[in-house]
């Protein structure tokens, strides 16, 4: 008798032992079966049989569900994916197939002022042509010139206005 109690209780100290080193498994067991009956209280419209007809609607609605997700994650990366990630300005560099129009650029010096009945401002362009224009004439790249006196000249375009000087020591 004393030797069948000993056996007992060394198998209880058996299963008490298997119980403490997996209680984290049977815990989360415990959750799962717990958390079934509210998913079926939660959802009665879904039906947890067998029958191949209900496998197909729980089917549709998970891809129904992953659609709605997939859009909504499109919809919330994508500013995300239009940027360039290797840039740091997050911008892709042009389509080489694409024509880009290079506006040309003109950059004038003033060589000289001449004085007669009126002034005429001698400028040199930055193809090395020269310009023998008055107040309110146009030159190329859109540039007006908007003032001349004896010791400058004054150029309008879009981006602005300039005043040339003549070099002098003086000034």
């Amino acid at each position: 008798m004393l030797k069948d109690n000993i056996l007992k209780s060394a198998k209880a100290a058996q299963y008490v032992a298997w119980v403490k080193s997996n209680a984290k498994d049977i815990i989360i067991i415990l959750l799962f079966a717990a958390v079934i009956p509210l998913m079926i209280v939660k959802n009665p419209e879904i039906r947890y049989n067998s029958r191949a007809k209900d496998m197909e609607g729980v089917q549709n609605n998970k891809k129904r569900t992953l659609a709605l997700i997939l859009e909504a994650s499109k919809r919330d990366y994508e500013e995300v994916f239009k940027k360039n990630i290797f840039m740091a300005d997050g911008k892709y560099p042009p389509d080489p197939s694409q024509k880009v129009e290079v506006k040309k650029v003109y950059v004038y010096t003033l060589i000289g002022v001449l004085s007669s009945k009126q002034k005429v401002a001698v400028l040199l362009d930055n193809e090395g042509q020269y310009h023998y224009s008055q107040k309110g004439e146009t030159l190329p790249g859109e540039t007006v010139i908007s003032e001349v006196t004896m010791t400058s000249v004054t150029l309008k375009n879009q981006e602005g206005e300039i005043k040339l000087k003549i070099f002098s020591i003086k000034n």
